[in-house]
């Protein structure tokens, strides 16, 4: 084994929708029952899609918006908090005697939400993707890198940097917020722009 490299591990995928590419899908996916709210919940928390799929009524507290999985990819049971939009889109699901919020198979999900992506004219955008989507837009917003780590259920922190991307017109606008040694400033001191 002397004198061998090991191979170098992938970067992953950097694929999240734009705001157009995130209308034109949740509008694709209108059409097909209990799909809109599948994707609005998924964009909304970042939830696995067997995660979301385990869903049922009693597992959301909806006083304070809160979902509890049991059932997630690292074993461990965990919290989602829930945003206005996911509330809304699982307060409007028909009951279901069963209780599941979502009365569709793993595969039947995937070929729905493909289908979608197709119909909107969406370009190299995978199901889990949508993770993706969710973790870079709550970079963008400033969540900290702990509390996104949290946030997606993942154990390992390098795991959580793969997901978060950044914006070309983000990292434009971070440094366009921050002039350093302007000309014209008298104590030629850093301007910090909060516009």
């Amino acid at each position: 084994m002397a004198g061998l490299k090991a191979l170098r591990e992938p970067g992953g995928r950097t694929r999240f929708l734009n705001l157009d590419e995130i209308d034109r899908l949740l509008a694709s996916c209108e059409p097909v029952p209990y799909l809109k709210a599948f994707a609005t919940v998924a964009l909304n928390t970042g939830m696995r899609r067997n995660e979301i799929l385990s869903l049922t009524r009693k597992s959301i507290d909806w006083q304070n918006r809160t979902a509890a999985l049991t059932e997630t990819k690292n074993g461990e049971p965990r919290q989602v908090y829930l945003n206005d939009v996911a509330l809304e889109a699982l307060k409007a699901l028909p009951p279901r005697i069963d209780g599941r919020l979502f009365p569709l198979h793993a595969n039947q999900v995937s070929v729905a939400f493909m289908r979608a992506v197709r119909r909107a004219s969406i370009e190299d955008f995978r199901l889990h993707d949508r993770r993706h989507t969710f973790a870079s837009y709550q970079a963008m917003a400033g969540i900290q890198a702990r509390g996104l780590q949290t946030l997606l259920g993942h154990r390992d922190g390098r795991m959580t940097a793969r997901y978060s991307h950044l914006s070309d017109a983000y990292l434009k606008a971070a440094v366009d917020g921050v002039v350093l040694g302007r000309s014209n400033d008298a104590a030629n001191v850093a301007t910090i722009r909060t516009a």
